[in-house]
């Protein structure tokens, strides 16, 4: 009987972000890779029953080529979405991109499982760039299909509204098998990721080459200051994300992106907090105010509940950015079942392992005083006493405290409430 064996495969010519989509189609469901190094070399260590043949390596480098090349000439976030849009292979139709005929499911695939949909990569065949098209299957019966459809153009409006450069773009949307079992609504966004945040922190900087530690947290730095500044402007917007965690936030690249507004709400300009319903974050990325008060009662979602569970995500950046282990770091938090984990109560336990530990031991931050004196700020189970997302982010320009040598769009945008 075969059995799984792990080789080194030289990464000349091979970008990890396509052998890492592609792999299982050429050598199978269990596949996997992992950056390596040998004898100086960057390269991956391949696990896998059988061994990629020379025809595949050439595809993969071929494939790579035309993934480089696309992201030099389609990848500017500062685009507008109609060349954008254009450069898809869409075509504008009464104020928004209708999918012409043709659109079809790369060999990638499945990216992912949002909280109401699946995201799968798409492309027109002879276009320069492919889109995340997320599809939400929509109930036969009239009523529920109403209110689900109600729900869905209510998470696109608002994706729709907002102009960030850390912000996924809605190119477009549509329907198709209306009054049918199998009736769908999809959704059109740009850019496609490369992987989650919490896959690119929990895998993907595990066991690092030397030659590429440096470049991936030289990105992680960045990333403070982007996503800061577009939690700042979702708030100007009078608009809550509600459901911050690492699985919601993608990165492309150096690029880093929020998405999956499903559980998003407006709010009126001058409030505090939501009208509608409680909070509805995650359960481990969740503010101490999503749970019953006092009076058996669920406090509302605020614009500052988004902050502390920016800063949650934050926290677990600060841990990889020293060296640390994602999953070793949540085991030496909680020692209940996993079910029970949430990060709001054990605030002491984070003061005493990442904030109050001598700089560079363990998880500890390396400058407590100013790089990470505003984080701790943001995770005050207090929410009043917690800074606004706006003076966050002025707080990273202000100091620049990671001393980032990337640049991005947000670091330039003034935010105004």
């Amino acid at each position: 009987m075969s059995r799984l064996n792990t080789w080194f495969v030289p990464a000349e010519g091979i970008a990890y972000e396509v052998i890492h989509a592609d792999i299982r189609r050429y050598l199978g469901p269990d596949a996997s890779c992992k950056l390596d190094e040998l004898d100086g070399v960057p390269g991956y260590a391949v696990t896998a029953y059988r061994v990629f043949t020379t025809e595949m390596l050439r595809d993969l480098k071929a494939d790579t080529a035309r993934w480089r090349a696309e992201k030099e000439t389609i990848l500017d976030f500062e685009r507008s979405v109609l060349e954008i849009g254009t450069s898809c292979g869409l075509v504008k139709s009464a104020g928004v991109f209708s999918p012409k005929v043709g659109l079809e499911v790369t060999p990638r695939g499945q990216l992912g499982r949002g909280s109401v949909g699946v995201v799968e990569e798409v492309r027109y065949r002879g276009a320069s760039a492919t889109m995340a098209r997320k599809s939400i299957k929509i109930s036969p019966w009239k009523t529920q299909a109403a209110r689900e459809l109600k729900m869905v153009e209510h998470e696109v409006n608002i994706m729709a509204s907002l102009v960030h450069s850390n912000i996924v773009k809605v190119l477009g949307y549509y329907e198709d098998g209306q009054g049918t079992r199998n009736h769908h609504f999809y959704v059109l966004m740009y850019p496609v990721g490369d992987t989650d945040l919490g896959t690119f922190l929990y895998h993907e900087c595990n066991g690092l080459p030397p030659s590429l530690h440096s470049i991936y947290m030289t990105r992680i730095k960045k990333w403070f200051y982007c996503l800061a500044s577009a939690l700042a402007y979702m708030h100007s917007q009078n608009v809550h994300h509600e459901d911050i965690k690492p699985s919601n936030i993608i990165h492309r690249g150096e690029h880093i992106f929020f998405t999956d507004f499903s559980s998003s709400r407006k709010f009126e300009a001058g409030q505090l907090t939501s009208t509608e319903s409680p909070a509805r974050a995650s359960r481990l990325f969740a503010a101490p105010e999503t749970l019953r008060n006092n009076d058996g009662l669920y406090l509302r979602h605020g614009s500052k509940t988004d902050v502390f569970s920016l800063g949650l995500v934050f926290l677990e950046m600060t841990v990889v950015l020293n060296r640390g282990d994602i999953g070793h770091f949540r085991d030496q938090l909680f020692d209940d079942q996993l079910e029970f984990r949430q990060y709001h109560r054990v605030l002491d336990r984070i003061r005493q392992l990442v904030f109050s530990a001598p700089p560079g031991s363990g998880f500890a931050a390396n400058d407590v005083t100013h790089s990470h004196v505003y984080m701790k700020a943001m995770l005050r189970a207090e929410r009043n006493s917690r800074p606004s997302a706006l003076e966050v982010d002025n707080y990273l320009k202000k100091l620049n405290p990671y001393k980032t040598q990337l640049k991005c769009q947000c670091m330039k945008l003034s935010i105004i409430e």
